[in-house]
């Protein structure tokens, strides 16, 4: 990409590179600046007695909470519990390789029109 625009006549090709050095520097500067400081508000643990968020940012942490834990311990019940996991998992990775290994390896005719047949 970058040889074809440096042959180009020099105004195009100065305003390619002002465009990619201007892009890299708002990069850098969104990556250095606002990245480590919403990290840091988001991590940062809750106080005691602090208020719950109301509204639609609460709304979202109350349904986030509970697919969260819905969630783990769905997972542990399939883990800790469930003789049925394993056989079912090897099951289906094993469909996938059978599958795998029928898909054609090509679905155009040497005329470029769909066969259907591999």
């Amino acid at each position: 990409m970058f040889r074809p625009v440096l042959a180009e006549p020099p105004p195009r090709s100065v305003k390619f590179s002002v465009t990619i050095v201007s892009a890299m520097v708002l990069s850098v500067l969104v990556a250095l600046i606002p990245t480590p400081a919403l990290c840091a508000s988001l991590l940062k643990p809750k106080r005691e007695g602090h208020s719950q968020l109301r509204g639609p940012f609460g709304w979202f942490n109350k349904g986030f909470d509970w697919t969260s834990k819905r969630y783990t311990g769905g997972v542990g019940r399939r883990i800790g519990g469930s003789a049925w996991s394993m056989p079912a998992f090897v099951i289906v990775a094993g469909m996938m390789v059978f599958f795998f290994a029928k898909l054609p390896t090509h679905f155009l005719n040497r005329h470029g029109c769909y066969s259907g047949q591999s």
